[in-house]
């Protein structure tokens, strides 16, 4: 008799697959429980809001220097400054850090922001959290109707927001005129600096062509002492031009050589050798050497009569005064709106997790 085969056994494979039907029953009849979660959300992040001050904003708009006071700083011919050099030294200090935190406890906005303080704080700290949304605007648009040759593009816009709107504004305009005054300083003192060196310069030229000339007169004073020596030791007292242009007729001989010439000590004697040497002695200088002194004089009395004259010189324009702080565009709604989403994924996530732990409870 043939014995009948059993079916093999095949043992139970646990189903780890997502019954989607059963999620989708399990969020519906939790839905009021994502609904209360959203809720919380939105309100934490309403509360929030409301509690957070208001931030305001404030810009201003600035641009380079006008050709008018280029040429009023060129002038004189120590400086040879264009807008950009101005402009660019000018925004190195306008948004350095450093300066905008010295700027800022210089005029007393640090003792305006920290008088309700209680014990100690961090001043720098203040400043910085001050300072943290003071940015470039990317792009300064030009209005609608402007013609072109009345904007220029080299001009730049910046903003700063914070809580107090009237604080904002009043930081903006001192941190230009800050900027303006220590450019202005900056000049000062690279046209003293100039000026001392070109008269430096100058002296130096002056004591050079003196000292030269001091050296040519005594070489020359050596030469005639010698001459002068000779004539007086041959007893030739008078010059001997007369004697010469009389012999004319006759033949005059003197033996002194190839290419030479009669000497000194010859032709003019003692007496015009000596009044020379005189002459020598009470000359200060020659004709020649005086008048580069004198054009080096002039320009010196021209460089000690010049006094810098930038103390009220607007260095930047201004094309836009900082208004009072305006309300900047408020994040609430997108605050509000993240935090309605979190709700949402936070509840969806609640729900698997709370059926495990129901089954888990079930089964225990």
């Amino acid at each position: 008799m043939a014995t009948k085969q059993q079916p093999p056994i095949v043992p139970e494979v646990p189903n780890d697959e997502i019954d989607l039907r059963e999620l989708f029953l399990a969020i519906w009849d939790k839905k009021w429980m994502v609904v209360g979660v959203t809720i919380i959300f939105i309100g934490i992040a309403s509360f929030y809001t409301s509690l957070k001050p208001t931030t305001y904003q404030s810009s201003i708009v600035l641009s380079p220097p006008s050709e008018a006071t280029i040429l009023e700083i060129n002038k004189e011919g120590i400086f040879k400054e264009t807008k950009d050099s101005i402009f660019r030294r000018f925004l190195e200090k306008f948004t350095a850090p450093e300066f905008q935190v010295a700027v800022f406890k210089d005029k007393g906005y640090l003792n305006q922001l920290t008088q309700d303080f209680q014990g100690d704080f961090d001043e720098n700290l203040v400043a910085y959290g001050f300072l943290k949304d003071f940015k470039l605007v990317d792009e300064v648009k030009k209005k609608k109707g402007q013609e072109d040759k009345f904007f220029d593009p080299n001009r730049l816009e910046f903003e700063l927001l914070g809580t107090d709107k009237n604080l904002i504004q009043n930081f903006l305009n001192d941190l230009k005129s800050a900027a303006n005054q220590k450019e202005v300083e900056v000049l000062d003192e690279i046209f003293n600096s100039r000026v001392n060196n070109e008269l430096t310069q100058i002296n130096q030229q002056i004591k050079d062509l003196l000292e030269i000339h001091q050296m040519k007169i005594e070489s020359q004073k050596i030469t005639l002492k010698e001459e002068l020596e000779i004539a007086r030791e041959l007893g030739i007292e008078e010059n001997n031009f007369k004697k010469m242009q009389s012999n004319q007729s006759n033949s005059l001989n003197l033996s002194i050589g190839d290419n030479q010439i009669l000497p000194k000590w010859y032709l003019y004697g003692a007496n015009a050798l000596s009044k020379e040497l005189d002459i020598l002695n009470n000359r200060k200088v020659d004709s020649s050497i005086s008048q580069e002194i004198i054009k080096l004089e002039v320009r010196k009395s021209r460089l000690n009569s010049l006094v810098p004259n930038f103390k009220n010189l607007q260095l930047i324009v201004i094309d836009k005064l900082p208004n009072i702080g305006q309300p900047a565009k408020s994040k609430k709604l997108l605050i509000i709106a993240i935090a309605g989403v979190l709700g949402v994924m936070v509840g969806l996530i609640l729900i698997p997790i709370l059926n495990i732990l129901r089954k888990e409870k079930e089964i225990s």
